[in-house]
């Protein structure tokens, strides 16, 4: 810490205000408070007048340091509170404490607080559950002070910390019987959708319990799901065609968000699965999903066609369209492995997959542009039943579609497809009568 100036003046605004301005050469000019000697005022050589605290840090072994901590622009402090902040951080210093590592720790604290108080607001009327029930409640529930869900994800380590320190040796599936399951599903005659978003997640819990050899069967299946409307909302064909219009044009976007943007389009544009696009790579490495530059098709190795040949590939070919925004999105940041990866200044240095979390947040706040058709929530995810519908209504049949979304065998969206496309059944039934005609 540099030498501290001898000048001394009683803070007030309007003594700040007069402060004379930097000598030349210097790097800063310090002014004491005479109220407290650890608060000071620099005055800058580009005329800011920064409030600092100047205090003594002592460690156990006997030694001490000295340091600073920057309060800020004085005009953002009121006087007193400077100064109460100013002794507050002398007397951490004489505990012991860098003041800036003494904020972290506090601000941590407050944070660990808010996160219990929020999960014990979740978990509210529930009762004592077992630790792996609390846990898929906690990662899906929907919580009543709103939390939004770039939030909850970024908990979710806490989450887990604190169902295991709650919930001590019982947090493990092999502690679960089926009559807990009944018993928890019984609670959710009301949030029917809740209970189904928990199911999934400890069908999963239990399929690693297998997997690492303390369980040898999923009880959770035996338990079935509550039934629910299934949303069956897709662009219309004006509406596809002003999303793609829209997401093409990239001057409507930061540069930052351009793959993002692709990203969309992609899904648009071929039908695939989020999950699939994301993990794109640029070159085959043996092992993942990949873009086949020369013959313009995807290789899929994680897909769900045929669980008795899922480490076979599957390929996808892509139109010329496609092909071309993908070659741009991978263009756009030529050192990551991924074939949408995602832009900006730290992400150009990072090799890591887009982010699920932008991209969704860009489709949401434009979503409403567009037009729609049937009921339900419009996703990403509906981009690709989009896709499907658009081909079934211009006579792709079936089954060639399922082949190019790479559907698992008796998909459920073929059905969803066949209630989108419900009044193509009547131009079918014209068909066969002009088939056929009348008798007599």
């Amino acid at each position: 810490m540099g030498k501290l100036s001898t000048n001394r003046v009683k803070f007030s605004w309007n003594s700040i205000n007069n402060l004379p301005d930097c000598t030349p050469g210097k790097s800063r000019e310090n002014y004491k408070d005479t109220a407290c000697d650890a608060l000071t005022c620099s005055v800058m050589p580009s005329g800011d007048k920064i409030l600092c605290v100047y205090y003594r840090v002592h460690h156990a072994n006997g030694s001490t340091s000295n340091k600073y901590y920057k309060l800020g622009k004085y005009r953002s402090w009121d006087i007193d509170e400077a100064r109460q902040e100013a002794m507050e951080c002398v007397q951490k210093g004489r505990e012991g404490w860098n003041y800036s590592d003494y904020k972290k720790h506090l601000s941590k604290q407050i944070s660990d607080e808010k996160t219990k108080e929020q999960i014990a607001v979740s978990l509210d009327g529930i009762g004592e559950l077992p630790g792996q029930i609390g846990y898929a409640w906690i990662n899906h529930c929907e919580h009543k002070d709103g939390i939004t869900e770039r939030h909850q994800r970024r908990l979710r380590t806490t989450y887990q910390k604190y169902v295991y320190e709650h919930f001590g040796d019982t947090a493990y599936c092999v502690d679960v019987s089926e009559k807990d399951i009944i018993a928890f599903k019984n609670k959710f005659v009301d949030r029917k959708v809740s209970f189904n978003r928990v199911r999934k997640e400890l069908v999963m819990c239990f399929d690693r319990e297998i997997k690492e050899g303390r369980l040898t069967h999923n009880i959770i299946r035996n338990i079935k799901p509550f039934p629910e409307k299934v949303s069956r909302v897709v662009l219309t064909d004006n509406g596809a065609q002003e999303a793609f219009k829209f997401f093409g044009s990239l001057e409507n976007f930061e540069e930052a968000d351009h793959n993002h943007v692709r990203f969309l389009l992609m899904v648009l544009m071929t039908g695939q699965r989020p999950i699939i696009l994301r993990s794109l790579l640029k070159k085959d490495d043996g092992e993942r999903n990949f873009v086949d530059w020369e013959r313009k098709e995807l290789v899929v190795r994680q897909h769900k066609t045929d669980k008795r040949t899922a480490s076979a590939y599957e390929t996808v070919p892509l139109h010329d369209g496609a092909y071309d925004v993908l070659k741009a999105a991978s263009d756009a940041n030529p050192r990551s492995r991924y074939a949408i990866p995602p832009l900006g200044p730290r992400s150009m240095r990072s090799d890591r997959q887009i982010s699920e979390a932008d991209h969704r947040d860009i489709f949401n706040k434009y979503k409403n542009r567009f037009e729609t058709q049937g009921t339900g929530k419009l996703t990403i995810y509906k981009l690709r039943h989009t896709f499907a519908t658009m081909l079934l209504k211009n006579g792709v049949p079936l089954h060639v579609v399922g082949s190019m979304l790479l559907h698992a065998p008796n998909s459920p969206a073929t059905t969803i497809y066949a209630q989108i496309l419900e009044d193509t059944r009547y131009d079918a039934i014209k068909v066969a009568g002009t088939m056929f005609g009348k008798t007599g």
